[in-house]
């Protein structure tokens, strides 16, 4: 017959101790049986989290984010960093990329060719695509520029440093824009990292 039951708690370990006739048994850094009314696990401190009250370990805050409470299940993102639905709670936060760099045109005609560099900073994320903007200016007054230009191989969603604009109007004055986005720029709307460039095209 069980004489006596003890707790102790050692550093990150839970430990259960029994007096059985004399005899002592203890579960170290290991979850004990679960009818063990007498057994429970240490809330995980600051700056760690366990998913599941039944977890014996605790795990640091992935990278870019905190918890500032006693038994976190879960590390919240800091600010301007995020995860998306698709990530799990161990993935590290992210943010949207830095400005693409080096934007250079080469105009002919009613051609011109957009090429760059990639942003210095990805946010944290390998899913890195581009958008191309186009706006026709006259004085200070822009506009989109419309359907009647075209982008080769398309304006949005492009993984390659290169775009092609096509149908360009004669003596016009554009505004061209190249964004860098990732899998969380929508998570941050009223912010765009992108770099312009400043185009006049010749007479005919």
């Amino acid at each position: 017959m069980i004489a006596h039951k003890q707790l102790a708690l050692l550093g990150s370990w839970v430990v259960s101790l029994r007096e059985n006739n004399g005899l002592l048994s203890q579960f170290n850094n290991s979850c004990p049986p679960e009818d063990d009314p007498l057994t429970f696990h240490l809330a995980c401190p600051h700056g760690s989290y366990k998913m599941s009250s039944r977890q014996q370990e605790c795990f640091p805050c992935p990278a870019n984010s905190k918890a500032e409470e006693e038994g976190s299940v879960e590390c919240v993102c800091e600010e301007d960093h995020f995860r998306t639905p698709l990530d799990t709670p161990s993935a590290a936060c992210t943010r949207p990329p830095s400005p693409p760099r080096d934007l250079v045109y080469t105009l002919k005609q009613s051609t011109l060719i957009l090429e760059w560099a990639a942003p210095s900073d990805t946010g944290g994320r390998v899913d890195l695509t581009y958008s191309v903007g186009c706006r026709r200016c006259v004085g200070r007054q822009c506009e989109p520029c419309g359907t009647s230009v075209g982008f080769v191989p398309q304006q949005v969603g492009l993984t390659e440093r290169t775009v092609t604009l096509v149908n360009l109007l004669p003596n016009t004055n554009y505004t061209f824009t190249v964004e860098a986005l990732n899998g969380v720029s929508e998570l941050l709307p009223n912010k765009r990292f992108y770099t312009q460039v400043n185009v006049s095209t010749s007479l005919p």
